[in-house]
């Protein structure tokens, strides 16, 4: 490595913003590098080439009729009007880091914000029984 190089990494490191504004004008001002970058990238990293999203949005909405578009925890009817969210939201009923399945059908359900909010803040096991038993 030369001296100027050293010199150019070290100015890099230390002006991150700096680095940033540059590399979003020049992607604007270049989108075909862009392009060409992300073709090698996908050559060299074939196993994150896509990300799935889960399931569709019509399967959803299957999940949210066979629960008559009621939040699966407290039964409010979507659409919420008086709440900032209006609609139900999927939740995973075993959560994918303890092992439940992203693309199943079976492990979604349908809850409203506060309900899907309470989910993530309180203790999970408890609550899925509370859903098992209504």
């Amino acid at each position: 490595m030369t001296r100027k190089q050293i010199y150019d990494k070290l100015w890099r490191l230390t002006h991150p913003l700096h680095c940033k504004e540059y590399k979003k004008k020049y992607n604007l001002l270049h989108p075909e590098c862009r392009k060409k970058y992300r073709k090698k990238y996908k050559k060299l990293h074939p196993e994150k080439r896509t990300r799935s999203k889960g399931i569709s949005k019509e399967a959803f909405e299957e999940i949210k009729a066979q629960q008559n578009y009621k939040c699966a925890m407290c039964g409010k009817p979507e659409p919420f009007l008086n709440q900032w969210w209006h609609y139900l939201t999927q939740d995973h009923i075993i959560p994918r880091s303890k092992g439940g399945k992203k693309r199943s059908k079976s492990n979604i359900q349908a809850l409203c914000w506060d309900c899907n909010v309470k989910i993530k803040r309180d203790n999970y096991e408890t609550i899925t029984h509370t859903i098992k038993e209504n």
